[in-house]
């Protein structure tokens, strides 16, 4: 959960490409969240590859330059929240969200990550 100790993030990069990522975040209904209809664990995807980027720092992406979007579901929605008790295979990454405490969520994961194509540039994410 944010704000909490212990894991805060989960990444789960390509093992063929180390600049390009799943990610899992615990999104509670807290702070500015509080007011979602929907919370759970966030499931983006974090690309640096050079196709994917609007400049090119040497073979990658960096800072706002990377392209990071939701890694299921239309643009700019919550369909990349992933609610307790929901089982999703992602990219080649099962993801199983078994439960909640307080703000924290209890996720168990399997598998190996194989990048999707590059996002084009001026495609969804940011």
């Amino acid at each position: 959960a944010p704000a909490m100790s212990g894991l805060q993030m989960v990444a789960a990069p390509d093992t063929a490409d180390p600049h390009v990522m799943l990610t899992l975040e615990g999104r509670p209904r807290l702070g500015p969240d509080q007011y979602f209809g929907v919370e759970g664990v966030a499931v983006y995807l974090v690309d640096q590859r050079r196709a994917a980027c609007a400049a090119d720092f040497g073979g990658g992406c960096i800072s706002t330059e990377r392209r990071q979007a939701q890694a299921i579901g239309r643009p700019n929605t919550f369909d990349n929240i992933l609610p307790v008790g929901s089982t999703t295979t992602i990219d080649g990454v099962t993801i199983i969200v078994s439960g909640k405490t307080g703000n924290a969520f209890t996720v168990q994961t399997s598998g190996t990550f194989v990048a999707p194509a590059p996002l084009p540039i001026g495609g969804s994410g940011g």
